[in-house]
């Protein structure tokens, strides 16, 4: 699952780098722009972003500062990246959610 979620994310960055491009030289070459592009470019980097951080998460490779870590028992730093999971990852997934629902509403209206 990984190693897909790994291709999904570089396929997506490729796409998006390629299309950003092309766009750019339509715009500055032709004065020719869309912003269906410009709005696929946002929505291949959400797509390669999430499933990035994803991956990172599941193999445990995420960036952090590991200090005092070194020091603690394994049994400690698993429950301090419990604590820190659940304080930072849990309120952004319900912001992202109480953000979207006005988006989510007028797009089934």
């Amino acid at each position: 699952m990984d190693r897909w979620l790994e291709r999904v994310s570089g396929i997506a960055i490729a796409a998006m780098v390629l299309l950003m491009f092309a766009l750019v030289a339509a715009r500055y070459l032709f004065s020719i722009g869309s912003i269906a592009g410009q709005e696929a470019v946002q929505w291949l980097h959400a797509l390669a972003f999430l499933l990035g951080a994803s991956v990172a998460l599941r193999a445990d490779a995420h960036v952090r500062i590991d200090i005092l870590q070194q020091r603690w028992l394994t049994r400690t730093r698993e429950l301090i990246e419990l604590i820190g999971l659940l304080a930072l990852l849990l309120p952004f997934c319900v912001f992202v959610v109480w953000v979207s629902l006005d988006y989510v509403a007028a797009s089934w209206s």
